[in-house]
């Protein structure tokens, strides 16, 4: 059986987590129905964090994009669909993927597939040219991006 926590302890224990670093409306909502709040209180709860501005899905969404752009490696569709998944509205999305540096994540797209391309054993051109396609494409590039570097780079 799990202990219960009144909203103050769960505002208190929301804040402190959210400080920590950024946390989206989704993650904390969660959260607070893993602490058994009722839907009243979580309510409660989140205005406050909202209000005092612990919790903001657009600064969330910039870091989030930023850090996947920069760290991970992946491209702005594949970030778009992870912050639409955890409920981030579309404007927001949008205004993120624009905060990405273009130079950065074109430098990020050309190590990525490079380092692919380097990695590949396939000697017909055309399968080769069809995994790298594929490569950058499930690490969230856009198609058309994916396909000028593949031809750009056919001699790797």
């Amino acid at each position: 059986m799990r202990k219960e926590i009144t909203p103050s302890q769960a505002l208190s224990r929301a804040a402190a987590w959210c400080s920590r670093g950024e946390r989206c409306t989704a993650d904390v909502r969660a959260k607070l129905d893993a602490w058994g709040l009722d839907v009243e209180d979580a309510d409660a709860v989140m205005e406050a964090l909202v209000a005092d501005g612990y919790v903001d899905d657009l600064r969330y969404a910039k870091a989030f994009a930023g850090d996947r752009a920069r760290l991970s490696g992946w491209g702005r569709v594949k970030i778009a669909y992870a912050l639409r998944a955890k409920g981030i509205a579309d404007a927001a999305v949008r205004e993120a993927l624009d905060g990405v540096d273009d130079d950065d994540y074109a430098a990020s797209m050309d190590k990525a597939m490079s380092s692919k391309a380097r990695l590949m054993t396939e000697d017909d051109r055309f399968k080769r040219k069809a995994k790298l396609i594929r490569f950058g494409v499930s690490r969230g590039y856009d198609y058309g991006a994916v396909a000028r570097w593949v031809e750009e780079h056919d001699g790797l």
